[in-house]
């Protein structure tokens, strides 16, 4: 496991406990199955656009980029679906 797929985990982690979501909650809202969001926070990177969701379920916007001050892409992608 690399310290980016860990750094992932812990900050969606940290970002659904703060918002009082459960996996499921959470899951609901993003559009994904609770077990998702779950093996996410354990550590194991989903692909970009499940990590996109999971992120703007939490209100927040992925980032790509190369690391130390070289050139970022800001991406935002259009919102999911809502689910019923």
């Amino acid at each position: 496991m690399t310290k980016q797929e860990t750094n992932f985990g812990v900050a969606i982690k940290k970002a659904r406990l703060s918002q009082k979501l459960t996996y499921l909650e959470l899951g609901n809202k993003c559009g994904l199955h609770p077990q998702n969001i779950r093996n996410a926070e354990a550590g194991h990177m989903p692909g970009i656009e499940r990590a996109n969701r999971i992120l703007m379920g939490l209100g927040l916007t992925l980032t790509i980029g190369k690391p130390r001050g070289r050139k970022r892409i800001d991406y935002t992608p259009p919102t999911p679906p809502e689910v019923p």
